[in-house]
């Protein structure tokens, strides 16, 4: 039911930097439900890779024993998933970096965490990043949107505060056929800020493309669409791009 791909590429900064990608990404399918998880750890995390990846690898694993258990997924049954999904995402961090001996900030990222059936989408998110949804004729709506502190350059992480201010948001009837979630290396071409809406010029031709393609080859689309000139002109940072879409 589902058609799934995506891609994690570094930024140029980084490449110069020498350090590796520090986005992590994952999801899974459980009868008609779509689980996604999406990690961008903080340029001023020391471990910034680790941290996505133990957020992403411990959201996942909630999520699935959560889905399983459940069995058929209603919307608030979904909300209650991707919170708690999130939250032990958290506890793991803090976890790791005790038994590591530093501080919890060093393991610092950004997660967004969905569920999409065909009859809703929910969305936990904490800290940049966006998830957007498509009906298939060009309408597009902002599910998430970057969740931005008191200050410029400011944002919410998993790892930097007692407790992580999660934002959970619900797409219910109205009817999507795609959902993208991204980390913030995208946000300036696919999003138009400051309001946060989704910008048409990026967002309907990709569906349109991705939904054409044989799944194999979608994952590598996506990639060569990150690494192209004109993201990497709008962006030095890591970028990913996950992308489902609803088959016929």
């Amino acid at each position: 039911m589902w058609r799934v791909m995506g891609a994690c590429v570094a930024g140029s900064r980084h490449v110069r930097q020498k350090r590796r990608c520090e986005d992590t990404a994952a999801w899974f399918v459980s009868q008609d439900s779509l689980f996604f998880a999406v990690a961008d750890g903080a340029g001023s995390a020391v471990f910034a890779d680790m941290g996505s990846a133990l957020a992403v690898g411990a959201a996942l694993h909630a999520g699935a024993l959560l889905c399983l258990a459940e069995g058929q997924i209603k919307a608030g049954a979904a909300r209650r998933i991707v919170r708690t999904a999130v939250r032990c995402a958290d506890r793991r961090i803090r976890r790791q970096a005790r038994s590591l001996g530093m501080a919890a900030h060093d393991l610092a990222t950004t997660l967004i965490v969905v569920i999409a059936t065909p009859d809703f989408l929910v969305a936990a998110h904490v800290g940049d990043g966006a998830v957007v949804a498509g009906d298939g004729n060009g309408t597009l709506a902002t599910v998430t949107a970057p969740a931005k502190g008191d200050f410029a350059n400011e944002t919410s992480l998993l790892g930097c505060n007692a407790a992580a201010e999660i934002t959970v948001r619900t797409r219910g009837k109205a009817p999507f056929r795609s959902v993208a979630v991204f980390t913030d290396g995208l946000e300036r071409l696919a999003l138009t800020m400051p309001a946060g809406t989704p910008h048409p010029g990026f967002f309907n031709p990709l569906f349109n493309v991705l939904r054409s393609l044989p799944p194999w080859e979608g994952d590598e689309a996506i990639r060569q669409l990150l690494l192209s000139p004109r993201v990497a002109a709008r962006s030095d940072d890591d970028r990913t791009l996950l992308v489902a879409t609803l088959c016929d």
